[in-house]
Order: C-alpha cells, then sequence, then structure tokens
C-alpha cells in the first residue's frame, strides 16, 4: 500500500473518539490531520471532482495544529472536548482576521475584527478551525448556489443537489475536507443538506446556541448547529457551543434549559431499543411518483424495515393535513428578511453595502436563489402588515399542535 493509500484509510471517515484515541496511542497528530484534509481541499475542492465546497482555508490552521500537538507532549491530556478537530464553519459566521463572504461575491475583502461566538466556543474547545464553507447568498436560497462559489456539487452524485442553504459544510465533511461542520437552519438549511450528503444534522430549539456574528434571514428562526457523520461527533460538537450569550437575547433560552448539554454523554448511554419510538411521517416523503425522490424514500423504508427486525416500535403512515398550505402559511421570509438582513449590514461599517436592496438592485446573487425577488417585493417594516400577524399567529399554532 503506497504512503497517500496508508493515509487515506488511516483519515478517511474518522471520529472525534478514534482521532482522540489515536493521538493518545502516538499513532497520529493533529498537524498530520490537517494537511491530509488540506491536501483533499486542494486536489477536489476546485480542482479534481470540482466540488466548490470551501471558500477560505485558514492559513494558521496548521500551526493551530501543531500547537495542540506540542500541548498534550507537554501536559499529557487534551486541551478540551474538540481537541486538534479540525472544523469546518459555514461563511455565514464571521471570524477576526479571515474574511467572511456570507456567499456572496460583494464580500470577497471583508475581514471582520471579531469571532461569532460559535467561532469563539470551538476554539475555546480545542477545535481548529480549518475553512470556511460555501452557502448561497446571505442563505436567501433553498440550492446550492452562490454568486461567489456557483454550485456546490454532491460528494456522493455530483449531477445531484447538495442542498441549501449549508451546502459547503454538508458537502464538505462528506468528501473528507474535514471531521466535523457547523451550519446554521432557518427553515431546513442543515437539514436539507444533512440528507442530501448523507450526515446527521441537527436544527435545535432557536436560543440553545448563539447567533452573535451571524448573517441573519429571520433573526427568530436562525440558529447555527452541527453537521457530522457520527451522532456521537454530533453531540459532542453541539456540547461545546450551546450556552448563554449576553450579546444574542434569544440565548435566554439556553440558560434557563434545565439539562443543556450532556449530550455526548446521553448519546453514549446503552438505550434498549424497545424504548424507542419512531414516527413515521408520510406527507414528509413527498409524491410516490417523483424520480429524484424515489431512492431516498427507498432508502429511508429499508431503514424503517430494518428498525422492524431489531424491534424498534414505529408508528406509521402518520399524516399532517395540506402540510404545503402550513408550509406556505407560516412562512415569513418576504415580510421579515429585508428588515433583518438591512440591520446587519447597517450594523457593520467597513462591509461594502448597508442594505438589501443595494444587493438586490445591483444584481449582485445567484439567480438560482429566487427567495431574492420575494424578499425584494416585501414591505420595509412589518408593523400594521396584517399578513405577517396571521402567518406569526399561525407559527404559535402550528407549534401548539405539533
Amino acid at each position: 500500500m503506497t504512503p497517500a493509500a496508508e493515509l487515506d484509510e488511516k483519515f478517511s471517515e474518522l471520529t472525534i473518539a478514534a482521532f482522540h484515541a489515536a493521538l493518545h496511542g502516538g499513532e497520529i497528530t493533529a498537524a498530520e490531520l490537517v494537511d491530509w484534509y488540506l491536501a483533499r481541499i486542494e486536489a477536489h475542492n476546485l480542482a479534481g471532482a470540482e466540488l466548490h465546497a470551501v471558500v477560505t482555508v485558514n492559513p494558521r490552521a496548521r500551526d493551530e495544529a501543531v500547537a495542540r500537538d506540542e500541548f498534550l507532549a507537554t501536559e499529557g491530556k487534551l486541551c478540551g472536548p474538540l481537541h486538534g478537530v479540525p472544523v469546518l464553519v459555514k461563511d455565514q459566521a464571521e471570524m477576526a482576521g479571515l474574511r467572511t463572504t456570507f456567499g456572496s461575491i460583494l464580500f470577497t475583502e471583508y475581514v471582520p475584527e471579531e469571532d461569532a461566538t460559535v467561532i469563539a466556543k470551538l476554539k475555546d474547545a480545542g477545535a481548529i478551525i480549518l475553512a470556511k464553507t460555501a452557502m448561497c447568498d446571505f442563505a436567501a436560497g433553498w440550492f446550492s448556489s452562490s454568486s461567489l462559489t456557483d454550485h456546490t456539487k454532491n460528494p456522493y452524485a455530483p449531477e445531484r443537489e447538495s442542498g441549501g442553504s449549508s451546502a459547503g459544510s454538508a458537502a464538505g465533511v462528506a468528501a473528507n475536507f474535514g471531521l466535523v461542520g457547523i451550519g446554521e437552519d432557518t427553515g431546513g438549511s442543515i437539514r436539507i443538506p444533512a440528507a442530501y450528503n448523507n450526515l446527521f444534522g441537527l436544527r435545535v430549539t432557536t436560543g440553545l446556541i448563539s447567533r452573535a456574528g451571524f448573517s441573519p434571514l429571520v433573526h427568530f428562526q436562525d440558529t447555527p448547529a452541527p453537521v457530522a457523520r457520527t451522532v456521537a461527533d454530533l453531540a459532542t460538537t453541539l456540547d461545546a457551543i450551546v450556552g448563554y450569550d449576553p450579546k444574542d437575547p434569544f440565548t435566554v433560552t439556553a440558560s434557563a434549559a434545565h439539562d443543556l448539554g450532556g449530550y455526548a454523554e446521553a448519546v453514549a448511554r446503552d438505550v434498549p431499543l424497545h424504548s424507542w419510538r419512531i414516527g413515521v411521517l408520510e406527507t414528509g416523503f413527498g409524491e410516490d411518483d417523483n424520480p429524484d425522490a424515489e431512492p431516498v424514500i427507498n432508502v429511508i423504508r429499508a431503514a424503517l424495515s430494518r428498525l422492524d427486525e431489531l424491534g424498534v416500535p414505529t408508528t406509521r403512515e402518520l399524516e399532517i393535513a395540506d402540510l404545503a398550505g402550513w408550509i406556505e402559511g407560516t412562512s415569513v421570509y418576504v415580510k421579515q428578511s429585508k428588515a433583518d438582513m438591512g440591520d446587519f449590514l447597517a450594523q457593520r461599517h467597513d462591509a461594502p453595502v448597508s442594505s438589501f436592496m443595494e444587493i438586490y438592485d445591483g444584481g449582485h446573487f445567484h439567480p438560482k436563489n429566487d427567495l431574492f425577488h420575494g424578499i425584494a417585493a416585501g414591505p420595509e417594516t412589518i408593523d400594521g402588515d396584517l399578513e405577517y400577524l396571521q402567518r406569526r399567529l399561525n407559527q404559535d399554532h402550528s407549534a401548539g399542535t405539533s
């Protein structure tokens, strides 16, 4: 076996637990792992498979990995639960000293002065921010299309969609560009690309994780969260980034949570399979004759059959009447996003634009991000907007009956 093949076998599909065990055993170093991921990015991000998942590589990543290795050698212990873990972060999160583009061609030269709270928490946990990842312009789209990076391919099937808006984080983890990823979800932007790229993705309750330093889309729906190859990796990463942040008033939710954290420990518990019950929402599968959905639905049904074999109780054929209508009737993007994005931009004195309409009127967004047109046609303020109020009431009613 060639040295390159040996590294591929050692690092491909690596988990946090296996990585840390190998560090303790002296089998690998954090610097070696970073080098391998950087070589993968070099080979297949813009060249090779041309995945277009990574926007900017952190030039300090290898030095930080060396520092983690020196700490372990000197102290004989890990510096935190994410010691040396190379993380891919959606380019929606500001990072001090590293350009942050929000998926927009207008922001190719924008370099923030402060870290988003999630970035700071990852660093405190010992993680290495390896790279910032592709997203559709300001997360305002359903597909993996960006005015800066164009289309992000699905590593498993390059001709298929990789999902929006956290396409780069999901495709990057799936392609072994990093060990775990951070995305952001307003209405499916973690769940969709995680599903499309064969990963675990979680949308947490808004307020468990700080949004400070993330560009908003709908501020009361936005939340960062992890994507990972395994539930254990997802839980370990989640433990590191939840918590109260005075910069984000919504995180009072985290301060009030009596069981905040401990997710990795909970996942590790040996829980009898028969104590679980899996609900199957049939109306979430879409139309049976959809050729694009059929392969995915077949995989899900095969997994459900396997759960039956293992003795896991399942409740089949759950339905929500007029699901499409409820989704439409609770959507507030076209009412809320213009103001939220504008407030965020106006607070950044060195940003190239200060309002959503400057971006829209200049045509500085990918044409497939058709949500931009709806947002542009929306109101400047929601004050006195009766349709907006009805949609917010619909959201409350939907939450109360779910």
